[in-house]
This record gives structure tokens, sequence and C-alpha cells, in this order.
């Protein structure tokens, strides 16, 4: 896992890139979505096409834990994509593939800006198609927050019906997060398969826990009064995050 530049706060590409699975350097949630919230039309219209193809490829897949529910949920997403991409002449457009026998994005991912290349799979990112609970809730959180963001910066490229429909699209994401597949972090909202903590002191999931100061002991180093060095423990808080990246968070993902 990748060092964090900063502790106590939300990031993006904590993991990896949720769209394409490109490995990049992690950054602030909120210095990256202030970028969505002054972005151009072309590159939402981007995001929007190849999360559409993505969930087309993902409806068509046969895993165990897809349930009826979030068949249903993801059903009513793509009517809602379809819906927008009617209203600004897109296609779904799913650029994540097998071609000679490496998995391979063909175009540029419009979430994490990385070329169009190879790219790696493991436990949590694979295909669309046989994608697991882990992936999906990654695309599905994480998009939700770059939608809130594109309509929270009212673009003034955006019309009124095309602002309201990229909307409709973030809260059917966000409304996916009450099939009951998955557990939502009290903290930041995030779909996950497992909460840590109690409920009778708190619950937060790896991301929070990670951004708190994770597993294990950290130690630094500092120069006393008398100038000699003196080891001391970094503390620990995995609600810090949360707390103060609440306002990035759309409210249909902290509401029961």
């Amino acid at each position: 896992m990748r060092k964090r530049s900063q502790r106590y706060e939300m990031s993006m590409f904590h993991f990896r890139c949720p769209l394409c699975g490109g490995e990049c350097p992690e950054v602030s949630l909120r210095t990256y979505l202030s970028l969505w919230g002054a972005c151009g039309k072309q590159r939402v219209c981007r995001l929007l096409s190849q999360v559409w193809g993505a969930i087309r490829a993902f409806q068509a897949a046969e895993v165990r834990w897809k349930t009826r529910s979030v068949s249903e949920e993801l059903n009513t997403l793509a009517e809602e994509l379809g819906a927008l991409g009617r209203l600004l002449a897109l296609g779904a457009e799913n650029p994540l593939r097998m071609e000679d026998s490496r998995v391979v994005y063909s175009a540029t991912c419009p979430v994490c800006s990385l070329p169009a290349g190879e790219r790696k799979t493991g436990r949590y990112f694979g295909l669309w198609p046989t994608a697991c609970k882990v992936q999906v809730g990654n695309l599905i959180y994480e998009i939700a927050l770059v939608l809130w963001a594109v309509v929270r910066g009212l673009p003034s490229w955006a019309s009124g019906p095309e602002l309201g429909a990229i909307n409709d699209v973030r809260k059917a994401m966000c409304h996916t997060a009450t099939c009951g597949t998955w557990l939502r972090c009290p903290q930041c909202g995030r779909l996950t398969t497992s909460l840590l903590g109690t409920r009778e002191t708190a619950q937060f999931c790896r991301w929070c826990m990670d951004a708190g100061g994770g597993f294990g002991i950290c130690i630094r180093l500092r120069h006393g009064k008398n100038g000699m060095p003196r080891a001391e423990e970094v503390p620990k808080d995995y609600l810090a995050a949360g707390v103060a990246d609440r306002d990035l968070i759309p409210p249909e993902l902290l509401s029961d």
C-alpha cells in the first residue's frame, strides 16, 4: 500500500482508480473534487459514457453476490444513464477489456487521467463482468462523489435539464446503497463489505481507519527542550477524516 501524504483527511486513489483500475498518486479528496466542480463538458461526458459502459457490462454478469435487489437498483441506474445519454448524445463505452491475454484500458481514463494501456487486476479489481462486491461498491461510491461535485459546481455548460439528469444519475447511485448488499460507513458513507469498531463506541470502514493512522504503532521523532531526540507515538483517530470532510459527502449516503 502506498504511503499517505496526509492524515485525518479523505483521499482519492487510496488503493487504485475505481473506473480503470490504474495505480496513481493518492490525492486529497477535497482537492480532487474541487477540480470536478469546475470541469468542462467533454470530460464529464467521457466519465458518464465510460461509467455507463461499466454498469452495462456488469449487468450481464453472473456472480453469486449479485442479488435480485442489486440487479433492480443497477437496472434503475442504467435507465437514468440511458436518459442522460439521450439528452447529451452519449453512448455507453467500456474500454476495460482483455487483449492478447492482457487486461487493458483502451482510452484515457476520465477519473484518474492515466493514458490507455495495460492495467493490473487483483483481488478487488478485474473485468466488469466478473467484478466483486468491493469493486462495484467503490465505483458507485466514488463516482457519486464526483457527480455531487459537478452538480454543486453548477457548470455554465450544463442546461437545467442536463444538470437535473446528472443529479438523477447521482441519486440513483446513492440509492443503490439501500439495497442491503453493502454496509455503509457511518463516518464517510462508503459502501463496504465490513465495518471495524463496535456499535458501542463507533464504526468505520478500512478507508477511515487508514486515514486515521492505520494498523500498528507509528512512532515519530522530535527534539526535546534539551536538544535530544525523543520518540513518541503518533495518536490515531479513525473518525477524524469523516468528520473533517463530511461536507464532501452526498447527504443521501449519510442518511439512515
